[in-house]
């Protein structure tokens, strides 16, 4: 299968830099050429630079002053229009390098999150299994929502369980008195723990 042809190439102002800079989908810039008393300047591709936070930078000039950008920033100001509140700029790829319109779009940290996790550059998804053994197949991994941070990962077959991810006993094999927690003996309580059916029985028998 032929792999599908790139749209073609669109150039747009930039936001307070009309006349003098735009910006392309493929994630270019260029300077655009205007006249000064010493001549014709500008109409050239810009050079970009990695910054220190490993995005690529790009240096515009006004007034013999230059003012150093962070090149998706513009590319999205551009194409997508201001930043809405509460949102960031998402690479689709994690390729903090690949400035295409096509890998930019507007999301929440935890989406911006969860693409890590679907690119499988996120340290959790190198663990092939659970802290029980159980692996991380397709049809065994639940990804649970968590409000600005990383989904969290979860096991089925311990959810099944009863054994709640991050609750105090979930490592333990037994309850305080002993007793084994297997498949028979395990009750799971409203709020996700485990809970001994034995020690539950003595509980509520009549003394």
């Amino acid at each position: 299968m032929k792999d599908a042809t790139p749209a073609p190439e669109r150039w747009l102002p930039i936001r307070d830099w009309e006349g003098r800079y735009e910006a392309s989908s493929y994630g270019r810039f260029r300077s655009i050429p205007r006249r000064t008393r010493t001549g014709v300047r500008g109409g050239g591709i810009l050079k970009l630079f990695p910054g220190a936070q490993g995005y690529y930078m790009v240096k515009l000039w006004r007034d013999g002053k230059p003012t150093t950008k962070m090149a998706h920033r513009l590319i999205a100001q551009t194409f997508l229009g201001p930043r809405p509140d509460g949102l960031e700029i998402r690479h689709l790829n994690d390729n903090k390098l690949d400035n295409r319109l096509v890998n930019l779009v507007y999301g929440t940290r935890s989406e911006n999150k969860l693409d890590s996790v679907r690119n499988g550059i996120h340290p959790m998804t190198r663990k092939t299994h659970c802290s029980k053994g159980h692996e991380y197949t397709p049809e065994n991994t639940y990804w649970k929502p968590r409000k600005g941070r990383t989904p969290q990962r979860v096991c089925i077959k311990c959810t099944r369980n009863g054994i709640k991810p991050g609750a105090h006993n979930r490592n333990k094999t037994a309850c305080k008195r002993g007793h084994e927690y297997n498949e028979v003996n395990t009750y799971t309580t409203a709020d996700g723990r485990r809970d001994c059916r034995v020690c539950r029985r003595e509980r509520v028998t009549p003394g």
